[in-house]
């Protein structure tokens, strides 16, 4: 392990965002007993986050219950498309 700190120059993000942090309640209370989602953010919900796919994908499978909107079933579909292609586990999410 590194001892050394780096600035970052740079963050990409998609051109959309995924889901939102205050309006969709029912899915960050959903997120947020099934992970550390919010551990990784500031007291203001600011930052950069992971999710598990398996938790997204267990989301969708709840979405009517978690009163999800099909915009956001499409973007967290979109997301786990990505996170399969690329073979990753997690989801990193910027927070602003």
């Amino acid at each position: 392990m590194s001892v050394r700190a780096y600035r970052v120059n740079k963050i990409s993000t998609a051109k959309s965002s995924t889901f939102n942090l205050w309006y969709d309640k029912e899915l960050m209370n959903f997120i947020e007993h099934q992970s550390d989602f919010m551990d990784s953010l500031n007291m203001d919900g600011n930052g950069i986050t992971e999710i598990r796919v398996e938790v997204l994908e267990r989301a969708l499978a709840k979405a009517k219950e978690l009163n999800l909107e099909s915009d956001t079933v499409k973007a967290i579909k979109r997301d786990i498309a990505w996170a399969k292609r690329h073979d990753e586990e997690y989801i990193s999410y910027s927070c602003f």
